[in-house]
């Protein structure tokens, strides 16, 4: 029997202060094969793409529900990222296909708009994080390469096709 695959889109949103905007998720039924789990964690903001939704739609979307931020203050860039990991979601194990995208603002109010089920009950924040701050954080950040690649993003030296991390 094969894995389900889940395709997403992880939103790399940064404001004018070149701050990256994170989620924390607390006690959140996810762990990987061999069922290590966190139960607290950061992660970029993003999610499922939707039947019949591109990528950069979803993007919009799901920056707009996690932030509430609409798609006129949004500037989508390049997909610079691409990762494929098996973790087990709510006990099944589950292909993660997910699309990493940059995107700017001015905005830096956020807050959780029209969260799922999940997010109403595991997300117990949402904060704007320094390059400093990722590499300082005792909580893990996902994906955890993101210490080494952000600098680059940051500068705006977008890779010509997304990288495989």
């Amino acid at each position: 029997m094969s894995t389900p695959i889940r395709k997403a889109v992880r939103v790399l949103l940064i404001n004018e202060k070149n701050e990256l905007l994170l989620m924390c998720y607390e006690n959140f039924d996810i762990s990987t094969k061999e069922e290590t789990k966190n139960k607290r964690f950061w992660c970029t903001i993003g999610g499922g793409i939707e039947e019949k939704e591109s990528l950069k739609e979803a993007a919009f979307r799901e920056i707009y529900e996690e932030t509430g931020i609409a798609s006129e203050d949004i500037n989508l860039g390049p997909i610079v990222w691409h990762s494929m990991i098996e973790l087990k979601l709510k006990g099944i194990l589950t292909t993660f296909d997910e699309s990493f995208i940059v995107a700017k603002t001015r905005q830096t109010h956020v807050a959780l708009y029209n969260p799922t089920d999940d997010e109403k009950e595991r997300v117990s924040a949402l904060k704007w994080f320094t390059l400093n701050k990722i590499k300082e954080s005792k909580d893990p950040i996902f994906p955890l390469t993101l210490p080494k690649l952000l600098p680059d993003i940051l500068s705006k030296k977008y890779p010509k096709s997304p990288l495989e991390i």
